[in-house]
């Protein structure tokens, strides 16, 4: 089935946001004076700028800095992070899926990251793949919101539809503004013929995003009384 809201790209506080800590000054040499800048702060202000220009809609310059912050700092995962989500956005699955596993090389509990690559390896039909990476997000956080979303996307399109439910619940509580996964828990209720309680978490998406076409188009193919969408697992 086409499932109308989609699981999203999880974002992290950029680190350069934090206080980081300064390496002592470089020894003196024979070679022209270069000024000198420590490597924490400089690899903060390339995140902070990482993070500006993917907030302006400019991947390719993010990726810029957020390449340079790894080259400074190999071993800093949000500059391995960021560089994911910039290649992603830029449509370089398999940079952006390599900058991710980099991250968790890193960090290993660094559940934004897992929930990033888990949603590249389902675009991939990677699916076994990609729910290890939403479960052991999970195990890390239990009531991390993205990855329940995520994980609930994988398994509707595998036709596990109350296993999905079950995430898309979840997602929901944990999150009530959280309208994506609202608009899946949605779905899949329309799946198991709940119509009312179909239409009532499609009417809610739009009382808290007025406007929100995904809910806006299932809920004017739900009123005439079309059929609920067939599950169609993953090829």
């Amino acid at each position: 089935m086409a499932w109308v809201c989609l699981s999203l790209a999880a974002l992290r506080p950029a680190a350069g946001d934090a206080p980081l800590s300064t390496v002592a000054p470089r020894a003196a040499s024979s070679a022209p004076a270069i000024p000198y800048e420590p490597v924490a702060p400089r690899v903060a202000r390339l995140l902070q700028a990482g993070n500006r220009w993917l907030g302006q809609g400019k991947p390719s310059e993010a990726a810029q800095s957020f390449e340079q912050a790894s080259r400074v700092a190999p071993r800093q995962e949000d500059a391995w992070f960021g560089l994911g989500l910039a290649r992603a956005r830029l449509g370089q699955s398999e940079a952006a899926m390599e900058a991710y596993r980099k991250a968790l090389e890193i960090m290993p509990n660094f559940v934004e990251a897992h929930n990033n690559l888990g949603n590249l390896l389902a675009s991939r039909q990677e699916a076994a793949r990609a729910i290890e990476h939403f479960e052991t997000a999970l195990r890390v956080m239990p009531d991390y919101a993205t990855a329940h979303n995520s994980l609930g996307q994988v398994l509707a399109q595998q036709g596990r539809i109350s296993d999905a439910h079950s995430h898309f619940a979840q997602a929901v509580r944990i999150m009530p503004d959280y309208v994506e996964a609202r608009c899946n828990l949605g779905t899949s209720l329309w799946t198991q013929n709940r119509l009312p309680e179909a239409i009532a978490e499609f009417e809610e998406c739009l009382r808290r995003r007025p406007g929100f076409a995904p809910a806006a188009q299932a809920l004017a193919r739900i009123r005439p009384g079309l059929p609920a969408p067939a599950p169609q697992p993953r090829p």
